[in-house]
């Protein structure tokens, strides 16, 4: 669903009650969505391609982030792609997925 992104539109927002979370994108900042969760929690999320292939990268949780810091954090992930740099969730998935102890 499409949505202007304003902190009271966001505020707003019901959960979803029939699935487990509901997908809005951002009208006036393409690729940007956020995500609302069955309990209430809402995820601001950047979507890009890299390499030709779609990417969805989690901004942040809105206890977390600002409006306003949601947008600047997805402006820096486009920038940091356009340059073909690593983003920050780039970063954490290489965290994540290193050596182990098995």
């Amino acid at each position: 669903m499409k949505l202007a992104f304003t902190d009271k539109n966001l505020r707003e927002l019901i959960p979803p009650a029939d699935k487990a979370q509901e997908v809005y994108w951002d009208l006036k900042t393409p690729g940007l969505q956020y995500v609302l969760g069955r309990g209430g929690t809402g995820t601001f999320v950047a979507v890009y391609r890299r390499d030709g292939k779609k990417v969805r990268e989690t901004l942040g949780r809105r206890e977390e982030r600002t409006l306003p810091q949601a947008k600047e954090a997805f402006r820096v992930a486009l920038g940091r792609v356009a340059d073909q740099k690593p983003t920050e969730g780039d970063i954490r998935r290489a965290a994540r997925s290193g050596p182990t102890l098995a």
